[in-house]
C-alpha cells in the first residue's frame, strides 16, 4: 500500500498564496524561509514545461492550483487553450477529457510532413492522414499531397473535438 500525500486544502492554499487571474501568477502572502511575502511563487524547472509550486513539501502544477483556487474543485484534466504551458490565466484554462487534452497540441518535432496527423509510409509516394479518436487510430485516407491529407485530418478533428481541436 502506498501513502499518497494529501492535497492542499483550499483554505491552506489561500492562506499561503494569492492568485491573480489576469496574469495567471501566484505570489506568496507570507514570508517563507528566504522568500519574502509578495514574491512570485513557483518555477518552471521541470522538463515538461509546466510551472510548479511547492506547498508543505508537495509539488503542485500551477495550472491545477489556479483551477482549484478559483473553482474550488480539483480537476481531472486541465487544458491550456492557447497551448502555452506557462500561461495559467484562468481564461486560458479549461477542463478537458484525457482525449481532448491530448488532441490540443501541435505536430510532433519529428513530423516529416510538417502537418499534424499526416505521414508518408516508408517506400510510398502518397501521404496518409490518420487521427486518434476515442483512443482508436482512425485511417482517413491516402492523398497525393500532404496538404490534402491535412485537410482530411482537420475535417475529422473538428468533427470529433470541436473547440479542443488544434491542427
Amino acid at each position: 500500500m502506498t501513502n499518497k500525500p494529501m492535497r492542499v486544502s483550499r483554505d491552506r492554499l489561500r492562506e499561503l498564496l494569492h492568485y491573480c487571474p489576469d496574469t495567471g501568477r501566484f505570489t506568496w502572502l507570507k514570508r517563507r524561509s528566504n522568500v519574502p511575502a509578495g514574491a512570485l511563487a513557483g518555477s518552471c524547472g521541470s522538463s515538461h514545461g509546466y510551472r510548479e509550486i511547492r506547498i508543505d513539501g508537495v509539488n503542485y502544477l500551477e495550472h491545477r492550483l489556479a483551477w482549484f483556487y478559483v473553482q474550488g474543485v480539483w480537476p481531472d484534466q486541465i487544458d491550456h487553450a492557447n497551448l502555452d504551458r506557462t500561461d495559467n490565466r484562468i481564461v486560458n484554462l479549461r477542463c478537458a477529457t484525457f482525449s481532448q487534452n491530448n488532441n490540443n497540441r501541435g505536430a510532433r518535432r519529428d513530423n516529416e510532413s510538417g502537418f499534424k496527423g499526416v505521414y508518408r509510409p516508408a517506400g510510398r509516394r502518397k501521404w496518409t492522414a490518420q487521427a486518434k479518436i476515442s483512443g482508436q487510430k482512425t485511417y482517413l485516407g491516402t492523398y497525393d499531397t500532404p496538404e490534402l491529407a491535412h485537410d482530411a485530418y482537420c475535417r475529422a478533428g473538428r468533427a470529433a473535438f470541436g473547440e479542443f481541436f488544434h491542427d
